[in-house]
């Protein structure tokens, strides 16, 4: 059975169909433009997990001493990668990722101290929606989330138990577009289903560290999110049943044009 994740499910709607056959035979990629939000994000990680374990905020010299660790790992070894070891990164592209992951984490608004978060938290469900562990052969789709966290919120309008999803983003250009993403509506559905029955609703948001704008979107359930959230969960089923009906036919079609620009798989593909 096919796994879809919601980064390859963006890389088929925003570049095309064949880029998604380029990714599953493994093709030569260029993730040069990659590594920077790479290194950014293993660092982040790394910070909110020793806050976590802390209880507190990490200082510092201590979010320094983690970044540097992450830095030399991935310029020695490389990342692992849902078990897969990936080739040793540039140093220059290790040291700009750990810089930019640094400079967001000790900015004054950034809080870290919580003890209900999880960082690089991985799901996965099975052909109908069903949790299932996360390297289950059995899997359908599965995500991992940058950063989630619980809080209660209360307002003039609404009021309960939030589930927050921040999902890093490394670019420039992210803005509050980030939301309408099929990655970030499949990050609110595999919340719901994992975690709905003790939620009130879901707040989605993407964060542009370069910049530090946070970009929110709130789903309470009481109030149309909920819907929202399953009809979201319908137009993914349907988008991974048409991916899979594509390669039935040997290779998925491709769609040359403006999506080419930026596609990891522009040198290999001969579309």
């Amino acid at each position: 059975m096919r796994c879809y994740r919601p980064t390859t499910l963006k890389l088929a709607s925003a570049h095309c169909p064949r880029a998604l056959d380029f990714y599953e035979e493994n093709a030569p990629v260029f993730r040069d433009h990659f590594a920077v939000g790479i290194a950014a994000h293993d660092v982040l990680a790394k910070i909110g997990e020793l806050a976590l374990s802390l209880g507190r905020a990490p200082l510092p010299e201590e979010m320094t001493n983690e970044g540097a660790g992450i830095a030399r790992g991935l310029i020695e070894q490389g990342r692992v990668f849902e078990g897969s070891r990936e080739p040793p990164m540039s140093a220059e592209d290790a040291f700009a990722g750990r810089d930019l992951a640094l400079e967001y984490a000790m900015r004054p608004d950034v809080a870290w101290a919580t003890y209900d978060a999880w960082y690089e938290r991985g799901f996965a469900f099975d052909a109908h929606w069903k949790p299932v562990a996360f390297t289950s052969q059995a899997r359908r789709f599965r995500l991992i989330l940058d950063r989630l966290e619980i809080i209660t919120e209360e307002g003039e309008d609404y009021a309960g138990r939030l589930a927050v999803v921040t999902d890093y983003k490394s670019a420039w250009p992210t803005d509050e577009s980030e939301l309408s993403t099929y990655q970030m509506r499949a990050q609110a559905v595999a919340v719901y289903l994992a975690m709905g029955a003790d939620l009130d609703g879901i707040r989605l948001q993407v964060t542009n560290v370069r910049t530090g704008k946070t970009f929110p979107l709130d789903l309470w359930f009481e109030s149309g999110g909920r819907e929202q959230i399953l009809a979201w969960k319908a137009e993914i089923t349907d988008y991974m049943d048409a991916l899979d009906k594509m390669a039935a036919h040997n290779r998925r079609p491709a769609r040359p044009g403006l999506g080419c620009l930026g596609c990891p798989y522009a040198m290999v593909c001969d579309a």
